[in-house]
Parts: C-alpha cells; structure tokens; sequence
C-alpha cells in the first residue's frame, strides 16, 4: 500500500499553527519562570528559518502524506528550528540563509534516508516536525505544550501515517493522542521496535491511531529509533523504506 498525498498546499495552515507557537512559549516561559527555570532557544528567534523552511511545502505538500516527528530540539535543530538539521544543512541543503556550522547529530542517518530524491518531492510527501518544539528543561507544563503543539500538527496535516523518531517522540504522540498503548510503547527498548517491524514492513502492518480530530480520522503509527542514537542505521533504513514509498 503506497501513500496517497493531496493535490493542494496546506503552507497557509502549517504557518499558521506554527505561529501559534509563539503564544504557547510565552505563556510556558512564565510557567516555568516561576519555577525558576527558564526557556533556552526561542521559537521566536528561529521563526526567519522556520518561516522559510515551510515555504518549501508551497509546491505541493498536502494533506494525507507523511509526518516524521523528531523529538525536542537538538544542538544543531535549536538553532534553526527545522528537524534533523542545523544551520549548516539549513543552509547548504535547504538553500536558506542561515548562520553557523552547527549540524544535527541526526543529520547524516536523516539524509541518507532521503537518498537522491528532489527537495521538492521530499517536502511534497513528508512534513517534518517537533513533537516538542520547545528547548525547555522536561517539566509537566513543557509535556503538555508538545501535545497540544501535535495535536494541531495533526489537525493541520491529517496525515497517512506518522512516524515518530525516537522514544520521546512517540511519547508525545501517545500524549497527544491519550493512548496509553503508545506512551508503554515509548517506555519499551527501541531495539524492540525493530524486532517486531523490521525494514521494509508494510505500512499497513503498523499500529493505527484514531486522531480526534474534525472530522476524525486515523493513521498508522511507525515507531523509529532515534536517528542519532546507536540503532541509527537501522533507523535510518527504515525510514529509507517509506521515503521510496512515499515519494513519487
């Protein structure tokens, strides 16, 4: 079963949720300020980057696609707001205008699953997000923000399938979707993923999740490594997997 991805750009809803993330930290920074804690990299200085990157969706990424869910920000990631990628890929992979020679740790494992493929046909079949756009110490108001933040990415998307990249990653998702099945699926070895959905499983063989959403709808769940952890290769092919599935 391939993945169907819609005809029309739904840039104008991706930007729009995105912008909303400037409320939430907000109000997040003053929950955790009472706390004494703080907010590292702010979405509203990675919004120029972020803006950018998501115009890259106005050729042609539309709803029913793939989402790929990285976890939190990374030390290249919180630079630029865009997952799997520093300010180094944003900028020679991307095109965009960005400083710095940061990279995300994920970067390789991420690109080599994208092969050869157009940038265009990549952003046409797959959105990629943070379950947690937040660089924020782990606190139960900064885990409640990354799944109001998914929630509306899916709203937003209404994806095939989502695949989440890494155990923090799939608990949001759980989170989100208040299903206790994937939240103990977080919690399990991500080895074990593998061994119950090996490369080159079909899709259809994956979890689905109803997303109550308006209308509702459902989508296949795809468990992931991280791609910067040591399962990285196998994590990465995987991916390789449904990227040839996904884009055209």
């Amino acid at each position: 079963m391939g993945v169907v991805t819609g005809a029309s750009s739904i840039l104008p809803d991706l930007l729009q949720s995105h912008q909303g993330l400037l409320g939430a930290e907000a109000a997040l920074g003053e929950a955790l300020a009472r706390e004494g804690l703080r907010i590292g990299a702010s979405v509203a200085h990675q919004w120029p980057l972020v803006h950018d990157h998501l115009q890259l969706y106005a050729r042609g990424a539309g709803r029913a696609g793939l989402l790929v869910l990285a976890g939190a920000p990374d030390e290249g990631s919180r630079r630029t707001g865009i997952p799997f990628m520093g300010p180094l890929d944003a900028r020679e992979r991307l095109g965009l205008d960005a400083d710095g020679a940061a990279r995300s740790p994920a970067a390789p494992a991420f690109w080599q699953a994208v092969g050869d493929a157009p940038l265009e046909a990549l952003f046409g079949a797959a959105i990629l997000a943070h379950a947690n756009p937040f660089d924020a110490p782990d606190h139960a108001a900064v885990r409640e923000a990354a799944a109001r933040h998914v929630l509306r990415t899916l709203e937003t998307t209404r994806p095939q399938a989502v695949v989440t990249v890494g155990a923090a990653a799939l608990a949001t998702l759980g989170r989100a979707l208040a299903l206790r099945d994937l939240e103990d699926l977080a919690r399990a070895p991500e080895a074990s993923w593998l061994a119950r959905w090996p490369e080159g499983t079909r899709l259809t063989a994956y979890p689905r999740a109803e997303v109550r959403a308006r209308p509702p709808f459902r989508a296949n769940v795809v468990p992931l490594p991280d791609l910067a952890g040591p399962l990285a290769g196998p994590a990465s092919r995987a991916l390789a997997c449904l990227m040839r599935v996904a884009i055209p």
